[in-house]
Parts: structure tokens; sequence; C-alpha cells
């Protein structure tokens, strides 16, 4: 696997590339910076706690059952209909 890290900046010289100009998932996918992944331990930098922040999010969702739930179309997206579905607005 593969461990990018968090926090980079957009990367629009994708579009200097002919096979890449057309498709705008490259912005999200700058060349990988090795210096900044072995860094991502490091809390005094912002890309760090990013990091750290999207592996506490990941922990928590594994450690909590209803979020490891899928529904029907093989999905976790169902969870907020769900949660609405239930929830009771109480009015003052």
């Amino acid at each position: 696997m593969v461990i990018r890290p968090s926090g980079l900046l957009n990367h629009y010289s994708y579009t200097d590339d002919a096979n890449k100009a057309t498709d705008s998932r490259w912005l999200h996918r700058p060349p990988m910076d090795w210096d900044k992944a072995d860094k991502r331990n490091d809390p005094s930098i912002v890309e760090a706690r990013i990091h750290q922040g999207l592996k506490h999010l990941l922990w928590t969702r594994k450690s909590c059952s209803l979020l490891r739930r899928t529904f029907s179309n093989g999905t976790a997206h169902g969870l907020a209909a769900t949660l609405r579905k239930t929830r009771t607005i109480v009015k003052p």
C-alpha cells in the first residue's frame, strides 16, 4: 500500500501532459513527495496533523458497528438517510 502524504496542494501541472490534461482527477494526484510522506508522524507540521486526524477517523469508523454497516446497495451511503429518518425534531 502506498501511503500518500495528507494535506497536499492541488497539482495543476497535470494539464501539461497531453494524456492527463482532459482528466481533472489528476488535480488531486500530485507526484509522490517522499520527504513529506516520511514526516507524516511529525506533529509539528500541518500535513502530519491532517494525516493523524484521518487515521483517527478511520479507526473510529472501524470501531463503531453502525458505521461499519453496509446497506442493500453495498455501500454505507444509506447511513445518513437512516439517521434522518429516525431523528425526532423538537420545536421550542
